[in-house]
Protein backbone atom coordinates (compact mmCIF):
# COMPACT_ATOMS: atom_id res chain seq x y z
CA UNK A 1 0.00 0.00 0.00
CA UNK A 2 2.71 2.40 0.91
CA UNK A 3 4.62 1.57 -2.47
CA UNK A 4 0.93 2.52 -4.17
CA UNK A 5 0.76 5.92 -2.12
CA UNK A 6 4.32 6.79 -3.28
CA UNK A 7 3.47 5.91 -6.75
CA UNK A 8 0.71 8.23 -6.96
CA UNK A 9 2.26 10.69 -5.41
CA UNK A 10 5.49 10.93 -6.84
CA UNK A 11 3.04 10.94 -10.56
CA UNK A 12 0.43 13.62 -9.90
CA UNK A 13 0.25 14.16 -13.84
CA UNK A 14 -1.14 10.71 -13.72
CA UNK A 15 -2.69 10.41 -10.68
CA UNK A 16 -4.47 13.80 -10.56
CA UNK A 17 -6.82 12.24 -13.64
CA UNK A 18 -7.75 9.05 -12.13
CA UNK A 19 -8.76 11.19 -8.93
CA UNK A 20 -10.85 13.57 -10.83
CA UNK A 21 -12.39 10.23 -12.71
CA UNK A 22 -13.32 8.71 -9.01
CA UNK A 23 -14.91 11.61 -7.78
CA UNK A 24 -16.85 12.30 -10.14
CA UNK A 25 -18.19 8.71 -10.55
CA UNK A 26 -18.48 8.38 -6.73
CA UNK A 27 -20.88 11.46 -6.71
CA UNK A 28 -22.78 10.39 -9.48
CA UNK A 29 -23.43 7.24 -7.98
CA UNK A 30 -24.68 9.05 -4.31
CA UNK A 31 -26.41 11.59 -6.46
CA UNK A 32 -28.72 9.64 -8.55
CA UNK A 33 -30.23 7.80 -5.27
CA UNK A 34 -31.49 11.34 -5.21
CA UNK A 35 -32.74 11.79 -8.60
CA UNK A 36 -30.14 14.09 -9.53
CA UNK A 37 -27.49 14.04 -12.07
CA UNK A 38 -24.07 15.74 -12.99
CA UNK A 39 -24.25 15.07 -16.40
CA UNK A 40 -26.83 17.12 -17.64
CA UNK A 41 -25.07 20.79 -16.24
CA UNK A 42 -21.56 19.38 -17.60
CA UNK A 43 -22.90 18.35 -20.65
CA UNK A 44 -23.94 22.12 -20.93
CA UNK A 45 -20.13 22.88 -19.48
CA UNK A 46 -18.57 20.44 -22.43
CA UNK A 47 -21.06 21.84 -25.06
CA UNK A 48 -19.93 25.27 -24.45
CA UNK A 49 -16.03 24.23 -24.83
CA UNK A 50 -16.60 22.12 -27.63
CA UNK A 51 -18.18 25.15 -29.44
CA UNK A 52 -14.22 26.48 -29.86
CA UNK A 53 -12.88 26.02 -32.88
CA UNK A 54 -9.28 24.66 -31.78
CA UNK A 55 -6.23 22.55 -32.88
CA UNK A 56 -6.91 18.94 -31.76
CA UNK A 57 -10.87 19.47 -32.46
CA UNK A 58 -10.86 16.62 -35.04
CA UNK A 59 -8.69 14.14 -33.24
CA UNK A 60 -10.66 14.46 -30.30
CA UNK A 61 -13.82 13.54 -32.94
CA UNK A 62 -11.69 10.20 -34.15
CA UNK A 63 -11.46 9.06 -30.98
CA UNK A 64 -15.02 9.45 -29.81
CA UNK A 65 -15.98 6.86 -32.88
CA UNK A 66 -18.79 5.41 -30.89
CA UNK A 67 -19.88 9.10 -30.53
CA UNK A 68 -20.49 8.31 -27.03
CA UNK A 69 -21.89 11.49 -24.35
CA UNK A 70 -19.33 13.75 -23.94
CA UNK A 71 -19.16 13.58 -19.82
CA UNK A 72 -18.43 9.91 -20.43
CA UNK A 73 -15.78 10.11 -22.86
CA UNK A 74 -13.82 12.55 -21.24
CA UNK A 75 -14.30 10.30 -18.02
CA UNK A 76 -12.48 7.70 -20.03
CA UNK A 77 -10.02 8.78 -21.94
CA UNK A 78 -8.68 10.50 -18.75
CA UNK A 79 -8.50 7.78 -16.78
CA UNK A 80 -7.06 5.79 -19.61
CA UNK A 81 -4.13 8.32 -19.75
CA UNK A 82 -4.04 8.38 -15.96
CA UNK A 83 -3.54 4.52 -15.77
CA UNK A 84 -1.60 3.93 -18.89
CA UNK A 85 1.19 6.73 -17.70
CA UNK A 86 1.03 5.20 -13.86
CA UNK A 87 1.55 1.44 -15.52
CA UNK A 88 4.32 2.58 -17.29
CA UNK A 89 6.01 4.49 -14.52
CA UNK A 90 6.14 1.75 -12.34
CA UNK A 91 7.54 -0.99 -14.76
CA UNK A 92 10.35 1.36 -15.61
CA UNK A 93 10.93 3.91 -11.85
CA UNK A 94 8.78 1.75 -9.54
CA UNK A 95 7.04 4.18 -6.98
CA UNK A 96 9.42 6.81 -7.91
CA UNK A 97 9.61 10.21 -9.97
CA UNK A 98 10.98 10.00 -13.33
CA UNK A 99 12.93 13.17 -14.66
CA UNK A 100 10.87 15.86 -15.94
CA UNK A 101 11.79 15.27 -19.35
CA UNK A 102 10.79 11.70 -19.03
CA UNK A 103 7.99 12.75 -17.86
CA UNK A 104 7.04 14.96 -20.49
CA UNK A 105 7.64 11.90 -22.80
CA UNK A 106 5.45 9.10 -20.98
CA UNK A 107 2.65 11.67 -20.61
CA UNK A 108 3.09 11.83 -24.69
CA UNK A 109 2.94 8.48 -25.22
CA UNK A 110 0.33 7.94 -22.59
CA UNK A 111 -2.28 10.60 -24.17
CA UNK A 112 -1.95 8.83 -27.71
CA UNK A 113 -2.14 5.34 -26.35
CA UNK A 114 -5.06 6.61 -24.33
CA UNK A 115 -6.56 7.77 -27.56
CA UNK A 116 -6.56 4.90 -28.99
CA UNK A 117 -7.95 3.14 -26.03
CA UNK A 118 -10.97 5.78 -25.65
CA UNK A 119 -12.00 4.98 -29.73
CA UNK A 120 -12.00 1.48 -28.69
CA UNK A 121 -14.03 1.75 -25.77
CA UNK A 122 -16.60 4.00 -27.03
CA UNK A 123 -17.08 2.17 -30.31
CA UNK A 124 -17.95 -1.22 -28.11
CA UNK A 125 -19.90 1.30 -25.96
CA UNK A 126 -22.28 1.79 -28.30
CA UNK A 127 -22.66 -1.30 -29.79
CA UNK A 128 -23.21 -3.07 -27.05
CA UNK A 129 -24.14 -0.98 -23.92
CA UNK A 130 -27.63 1.38 -23.31
CA UNK A 131 -27.44 4.83 -24.12
CA UNK A 132 -26.75 7.43 -21.46
CA UNK A 133 -29.78 9.90 -20.94
CA UNK A 134 -29.51 13.02 -18.94
CA UNK A 135 -32.02 12.36 -16.16
CA UNK A 136 -35.51 10.13 -15.51
CA UNK A 137 -38.23 11.12 -18.36
CA UNK A 138 -40.56 10.12 -20.56
CA UNK A 139 -38.85 9.87 -23.65
CA UNK A 140 -42.19 9.70 -25.33
CA UNK A 141 -42.54 13.24 -24.69
CA UNK A 142 -39.87 14.29 -26.53
CA UNK A 143 -41.06 12.49 -30.04
CA UNK A 144 -41.53 15.54 -32.73
CA UNK A 145 -39.84 17.53 -30.34
CA UNK A 146 -36.91 20.09 -31.99
CA UNK A 147 -33.11 20.08 -31.34
CA UNK A 148 -29.83 20.97 -31.93
CA UNK A 149 -26.73 18.69 -32.55
CA UNK A 150 -24.03 19.25 -30.33
CA UNK A 151 -21.41 16.42 -31.16
CA UNK A 152 -18.84 16.83 -34.23
CA UNK A 153 -20.57 14.51 -36.32
CA UNK A 154 -24.60 12.43 -35.91
CA UNK A 155 -25.08 9.50 -38.69
CA UNK A 156 -26.77 6.30 -38.35
CA UNK A 157 -23.92 4.40 -37.30
CA UNK A 158 -22.11 6.94 -34.99
CA UNK A 159 -24.33 8.77 -32.36
CA UNK A 160 -23.86 11.64 -30.16
CA UNK A 161 -25.14 14.21 -28.42
CA UNK A 162 -28.11 16.31 -28.66
CA UNK A 163 -29.83 19.37 -27.10
CA UNK A 164 -33.84 19.10 -27.15
CA UNK A 165 -36.28 21.30 -25.60
CA UNK A 166 -39.56 18.90 -24.38
CA UNK A 167 -42.65 20.22 -24.57
CA UNK A 168 -42.69 20.97 -21.44
CA UNK A 169 -40.39 23.80 -22.18
CA UNK A 170 -37.56 22.07 -20.19
CA UNK A 171 -33.99 21.64 -22.26
CA UNK A 172 -32.11 18.13 -21.65
CA UNK A 173 -29.28 16.14 -23.34
CA UNK A 174 -29.88 12.78 -25.18
CA UNK A 175 -28.04 10.51 -27.26
CA UNK A 176 -29.43 10.39 -31.06
CA UNK A 177 -28.38 8.84 -34.05
CA UNK A 178 -29.46 9.82 -37.80
CA UNK A 179 -32.78 8.19 -39.05
CA UNK A 180 -31.67 8.19 -42.43
CA UNK A 181 -28.21 8.23 -44.70
CA UNK A 182 -28.19 11.86 -44.12
CA UNK A 183 -25.32 13.39 -41.73
CA UNK A 184 -26.41 15.91 -39.49
CA UNK A 185 -23.15 17.94 -37.87
CA UNK A 186 -22.53 20.64 -35.35
CA UNK A 187 -24.68 22.97 -35.20
CA UNK A 188 -27.27 21.67 -37.30
CA UNK A 189 -31.60 21.68 -36.02
CA UNK A 190 -33.40 18.33 -36.48
CA UNK A 191 -36.53 16.44 -35.28
CA UNK A 192 -36.63 13.58 -32.97
CA UNK A 193 -38.55 10.94 -35.57
CA UNK A 194 -38.39 7.66 -33.78
CA UNK A 195 -37.97 6.69 -30.41
CA UNK A 196 -36.70 3.20 -30.27
CA UNK A 197 -36.02 1.75 -26.72
CA UNK A 198 -33.05 3.68 -25.39
CA UNK A 199 -32.42 5.06 -28.64
CA UNK A 200 -33.63 8.45 -30.45
CA UNK A 201 -33.72 8.88 -34.00
CA UNK A 202 -33.41 12.30 -35.79
CA UNK A 203 -34.06 13.77 -38.87
CA UNK A 204 -32.51 17.21 -39.89
CA UNK A 205 -35.29 19.80 -40.88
Amino acid sequence: MDQILALLGNNLIFSVPLAIVTVFTLLEIVLIVTGFSLLEPLNGLFDGVDGIDAPGTELLAWANKGGVPSTVFYGILFMSFGACGLFVVSVFYGSASPAWYMSAVIAVVSFFAALAWTRWVSLLAAKYLPQVQSAAFSKKELLGCECEVKDYKITKEQGGDVKVTGKNGKERFVFARAADENELVKGDVALIVKIDKNNFYIKKK
